[in-house]
């Protein structure tokens, strides 16, 4: 069976249709700049076109509908400073645990693990510290030290020194130069 033989949405896009609906995704929505980085001759009247044609504005929708469900950088630090900003407070009742309160805070995604023990629920939440760390590093909070040995700091003040050299030698024969003769 050919693609003649499926529904229209459904029928795979030829290549340089596909390669618009992608650059139409990475240029913002841009059906011009989507037809010319897709290698179409006339990019605003085809760019136009394109939009119009049932099959492509079905694969676009669909690509923005999977683009939706991708985790975007500022949700990954969101979700990392909720982490690090999270109690048990957000789920006690002074000793028992409320999952009524948990959902109505909107919290019931920070938690890592729930388990039955025959006194009851246990609970586990994310790791604040791991969170902290993470955000931290993002931030660029933390400077890495690398400690050298004793041999190394020597070869690296040897090789300074013989550039200072170097410099020198340039510098004399350049001021030699410019002496009058």
């Amino acid at each position: 069976m050919g693609q003649r033989n499926k529904p229209a949405a459904k029928r795979e896009l030829p290549p340089k249709r596909q390669l618009f609906v992608e650059a139409y995704i990475a240029s913002g929505c841009n059906a011009t700049e989507a037809a010319r980085r897709a290698g179409y001759a006339a990019p605003a009247e085809e760019g136009y076109r394109l939009l119009r044609i049932a099959q492509v504005a079905e694969a676009i929708r669909e690509r923005v509908e999977a683009a939706k469900e991708c985790m975007g950088a500022d949700e990954v630090l969101a979700r990392l400073t909720e982490q690090a900003r999270s109690t048990l407070d957000d789920f006690l009742d002074g000793e028992q645990i409320d999952f009524d309160k948990a959902r109505d805070l909107g919290k019931m995604h920070l938690l890592k693990s729930i388990s039955w023990t025959k006194y009851g629920p246990r609970i586990e939440v994310y790791d604040a510290h791991a969170a902290l760390v993470d955000l931290g590093r993002h931030h660029k909070l933390f400077t890495d030290r690398v400690e050298k040995s004793p041999e190394e700091t020597a070869a690296e003040q040897a090789k300074a020194d013989a550039l200072a050299e170097v410099a020198a030698a340039l510098d004399r024969i350049a001021a030699r130069k410019q002496a009058p003769a």
